[in-house]
């Protein structure tokens, strides 16, 4: 799902994704492989497309495959489905303020004969994938799931029928059991919703970039309460770590109870996010210029629809700062390897005590680009980092 961006949205940093590398493995171990079995015809399936219902599942099974990208935060989404393949998009968002979809390779998932191919560089000669067999068993039951939905007049509810880009939604989960009627329909349609979205698996983290609202511009409808994020975070047990850009989104729209939100719910503060505050104060204090010496416009004369009165961006800024002071480390062994590349096999460079201050530079994928209080920068494995 893409946030529409307003027209006068911050350019921040930009991403160029040119090309993708691709590398297979020619041999398959026992976990890793394609299964090939005598009774694989039973494990056929001839029906019912894999929807958007069982996206977690398919990005589960790409992830853990033989598939190697060089992309931290690759994504996928099915491009198109017939009887018995899946084109399967992998993409990633651009960092540079308009959170932009860049498509970096394509993968043909064949249901029947359980193949996983790599058709980026060659469709001509795709390069095999080897996959674990239980997460292809996943999507497939993920699959099978979703051909008994609950619907409302007939038709599927999916999250983009619960909150869109005009939502009004000032309500909270707490007050499902208020009975006006706006309330009640809208029960009515989470209800089907969760009975078809059951378990973290089924449930796609990107919906929660809806939940981001950008008050500060008052050409936008979206209103939707903060409560909401941190139910669907909570309720599907989304890891708020493995998506930055979301806190960033809620930074750049000046969403500070989004951020609070984020907050309280594991995300950890990187310098990156401190900087990208700052360009966005920035902004503001150009808008407010712009509010008070050019009556709003812009220098071609349309309207910025910036509210200063809605400005948050002053109190997410001395939030983050907050936070960031508080950046440490703990391990059971009582320290931390600091290691010089950004895997278990790379040199330890150094070790980080338990408690010690650290600043984090980089915390996109599993481990994490860090300095020391001596000014040592290494990486370290994520789970490692917490705050005080």
């Amino acid at each position: 799902m893409r946030i529409s961006m307003l027209k006068h949205t911050i350019i921040l940093l930009s991403l160029s994704l040119l090309m993708i590398a691709s590398c297979t493995s020619n041999k398959a171990n026992k976990q890793n492989t394609q299964v090939k079995d005598s009774d694989s015809e039973s494990k056929k399936v001839r029906d019912a497309p894999v929807t958007d219902l069982c996206n977690e599942s398919l990005k589960t099974l790409v992830t853990n495959s033989s598939f190697k990208s060089p992309f931290k935060d690759l994504r996928v989404a099915i491009e198109n489905q017939e009887e018995h393949t899946i084109k399967v998009r992998l993409y990633v968002r651009s960092g540079d303020g308009q959170n932009t979809e860049n498509v970096v390779g394509w993968l043909l998932v064949d249901l029947n004969k359980r193949t996983i191919k790599d058709i980026t560089n060659d469709q001509e000669n795709p390069a095999n994938i080897t996959y674990l067999s239980k997460d292809w068993d996943n999507l497939i039951n993920c699959n099978k799931r979703g051909k008994h939905k609950a619907t409302i007049n007939g038709k599927d509810v999916e999250f983009g029928n619960l909150f869109n880009e005009t939502t009004v939604i000032k309500f909270t989960p707490s007050q499902l059991t208020n009975n006006d009627a706006p309330i009640k329909e809208f029960k009515e349609k989470l209800f089907a919703y969760e009975q078809n979205h059951r378990g973290s698996a089924s449930f796609n983290p990107e919906n929660l970039f809806t939940l981001i609202n950008n008050e500060v511009f008052t050409n936008s409808d979206l209103y939707i309460d903060s409560s909401w994020l941190d139910y669907f975070i909570k309720k599907h047990a989304v890891n708020v770590l493995d998506h930055p850009d979301l806190f960033e989104l809620a930074i750049q729209q000046e969403d500070d109870n989004a951020v609070k939100v984020l907050i309280k719910n594991g995300y950890i503060v990187s310098l990156k996010q401190l900087q990208l505050a700052k360009v966005v104060r920035g902004a503001s204090e150009a808008y407010k210029k712009r509010n008070r010496d050019n009556k709003g416009l812009d220098e071609q004369g349309d309207p910025l629809f910036y509210d200063e009165e809605k400005s948050k961006i002053k109190e997410i800024e001395l939030l983050l700062e907050e936070q960031y002071k508080t950046n440490t480390v703990k391990d059971k062994d009582g320290y931390v390897n600091l290691r010089k590349g950004n895997n278990v096999s790379s040199p330890v460079v150094d070790k980080i005590n338990n408690g010690d201050k650290i600043e984090i530079i980089d915390n996109v994928g599993k481990w994490w680009l860090v300095q020391t209080k001596a000014g040592k920068q290494g990486y370290v494995f994520s789970a490692k980092v917490t705050h005080n």
